[in-house]
């Protein structure tokens, strides 16, 4: 695998339920060609038995962790899907009663030597961050971003909370890269 160099094709699908026996998604939001940056900060518990003033044994176990997200810009509709606003004639309003909603996201990263990373986070809740914009000084341009920041945790369905796909080919697993964005759910590709 070579060095990451680009990431695109972010998209979120809202959790519509997750119990014992049902995991489901409503519709895909799109936020593609405006995605700049994200940082994977994992969790994790850790237990240490002590008997006799040594260690006796010790447990480390995965808590899911902290995805956050940089884009361009939100759209009224993006926002609604993101952080549970209404859409008020034409503009947002963010009220008392929100809820934010848990979301799957997905998106691929590019990496130096031509191969792609798919990453699919199933449960996330992404909370919009403080915003700061900076004026355009004469001959430098600035660019803004919005930044999204939120939890991941396992499903109670599957118990999963991060799918990640390495080094694969944009041509011959073109179907697979395909069928990454088809769906929310996680489907292991055909002889994996």
């Amino acid at each position: 695998m070579g060095n990451a160099i680009n990431i695109k094709n972010l998209c979120v699908w809202p959790l519509t339920s997750d119990d014992t026996t049902d995991l489901t998604y409503g519709t895909k939001t799109d936020l593609a060609n405006r995605f700049m940056t994200f940082v994977d900060t994992p969790k994790q518990n850790s237990a240490k038995l002590e008997g006799d003033g040594t260690v006796i044994d010790e447990y480390v176990g995965k808590q899911g962790g902290e995805l956050a997200l940089n884009i361009t810009s939100l759209s009224a509709v993006e926002r609604v899907a993101l952080f549970g606003e209404k859409a008020t004639n034409g503009s947002n309003a963010m009220g008392k009663t929100d809820l934010i909603p848990y979301v799957c996201a997905a998106f691929t990263v590019e990496n130096s030597d031509g191969t792609v990373a798919l990453y699919k986070y199933p449960k996330v809740k992404l909370v919009e961050q403080p915003i700061s914009v900076e004026q355009r000084t004469e001959g430098g341009v600035k660019y803004s971003t919005t930044s999204l920041k939120g939890d991941y945790t396992f499903t109670i369905n599957k118990g999963e909370a991060r799918y990640i796909m390495d080094d694969l080919d944009v041509t011959t697993d073109a179907t697979v890269i395909t069928a990454w964005y088809a769906t929310a759910e996680y489907t292991a590709p055909a002889g994996a």
